[in-house]
């Protein structure tokens, strides 16, 4: 199931993702990340190197995957929507983490199934709104600092405190 991670600056995206990840690998599942930042990641591999990861990512199976800043690496690199469209048919789950919805292509969003919305602009919340269905996304304007909301399509919307 891919998900997208959504927040204004220091909302607490990359804290979020990065307990996700801790706790994929400590439950001995495989973790891949994408991070052109360059910063540390609990994962079993880690790279700055968006070619050498599509590469990669095309050589294994049942693996979770975290691209932090997918709005600037979409933009850099033709195959990003690969990731989107195709990479749940190696089993992969795909973690797209971006501080505007807007950054993201609707096909893109579309293939999440799982949305967490932190502190955002209304008209991201907007559009995400168009995207889920989800009344309560219109408020994520309102979330604090830590607070996010967790959506998954045909399911209740969730409201978690992470800090």
């Amino acid at each position: 199931m891919h998900s997208l991670i959504v927040g204004m600056t220091e909302s607490g995206k990359s804290t979020l993702a990065k307990k996700i990840a801790k706790n994929l690998v400590a439950k001995k599942q495989p973790v891949m990340v994408l991070d052109i930042l360059g910063s540390k990641w609990d994962a079993n591999y880690n790279t700055t190197n968006i070619p050498e990861f599509m590469d990669y990512v095309k050589q294994v199976k049942n693996t979770f995957i975290f691209i932090d800043e997918s709005g600037e690496v979409g933009s850099l690199y033709k195959e990003f929507f690969w990731l989107a469209t195709k990479s749940r048919h190696y089993g992969h789950s795909v973690f797209f983490i971006t501080q505007r919805s807007m950054q993201l292509k609707p096909v893109v969003r579309s293939q999440c199934r799982q949305l967490f919305l932190f502190c955002s602009a209304k008209k991201d919340c907007q559009i995400l709104h168009d995207d889920f269905n989800k009344k309560e996304i219109l408020k994520g304007n309102e979330l604090r600092q830590g607070s996010f909301l967790q959506v998954k399509r045909f399911e209740e919307t969730k409201k978690i405190k992470l800090f």
